[in-house]
C-alpha cells in the first residue's frame, strides 16, 4: 500500500489561513496536510484573491481581465494537480505572474541578456499603481497604528485614545479629526503620510 502525499503546514500558514477566513475555521491546522485538503485551501484563496480584485482594483478593462484569468487558469491547474509538488509549482507560476500584474505588468525579458539593472524592473510602461486614500481612510490607518497594532506611540491630552478622540472630540468627522491630529502631533503624522 501506498502511503499517501503530505506537505507540512507551519504555525505561519495557520496564522495566514486564520486571519483570511477565521480562527474557528483554521485552528489547530498546523502540521500534516493532505493533497486533497491543501488543494482545497489554495483553491480558496485563489478564489477570494480574485473576489478582491474585482471589489478592490480600479484599471482599464484589458489588465483587470489579465488579472482575473490569471486567477481562473490558477484554479484550473489547481483542479489538475494530483501531487504536493505540481501544487506549489502552479502556485508559484501563476501567483508570481499575479504579482507583477497587480504591480503594473509582467516583465518580458526574454531576449535579455542580463535583465537585473532597475530598468528592466519598471513596469510603468502600460499603467502606474497608485495607493489613493479618503480622509477616512487615513483617519481608521491612524488610529489602527495607534490603538491596535501600537506601532504608533500618542498619548492625546483629554482622551483614552485615538478611537475616543475620533468620535467623542471629532464627532466622527475625518477631516476634522485629521486636522486635529496634525496640530497635536506633526511628526507622527508626517511618519505615517
Amino acid at each position: 500500500m501506498v502511503a499517501k502525499e503530505h506537505m507540512y503546514a507551519p504555525i505561519s500558514i495557520e496564522y495566514l489561513l486564520s486571519s483570511l477566513f477565521g480562527k474557528l475555521n483554521y485552528h489547530g491546522y498546523v502540521g500534516s496536510v493532505g493533497i486533497p485538503t491543501w488543494r482545497k485551501d489554495l483553491t480558496k484563496t485563489t478564489k477570494y484573491i480574485r473576489k478582491a480584485i474585482e471589489i478592490n482594483v480600479q484599471c482599464d478593462a484589458v489588465h483587470k481581465s489579465r488579472l482575473l484569468e490569471t486567477c481562473d487558469r490558477l484554479q484550473e491547474q489547481l483542479a489538475k494537480s494530483k501531487t504536493v509538488a505540481s501544487i506549489h509549482a502552479a502556485a508559484f507560476e501563476h501567483q508570481t505572474k499575479l504579482i507583477f500584474l497587480l504591480l503594473g505588468n509582467m516583465p518580458d525579458h526574454w531576449r535579455s541578456r542580463a535583465p537585473y539593472s532597475d530598468k528592466h524592473w519598471e513596469l510603468d510602461g502600460h499603467r502606474t499603481m497608485q495607493y489613493q486614500q479618503t480622509s477616512a481612510q487615513k483617519a481608521y490607518l491612524l488610529i489602527n497604528l495607534a490603538d491596535i497594532r501600537k506601532q504608533l506611540h500618542v498619548k492625546p491630552k483629554n482622551y483614552e485614545d485615538l478611537h475616543d478622540a475620533f468620535y467623542r472630540g471629532s464627532g466622527g468627522d475625518p477631516e476634522v479629526f485629521l486636522d486635529w491630529f496634525k496640530q497635536e502631533f506633526p511628526t507622527e503624522y508626517c511618519s505615517v503620510f
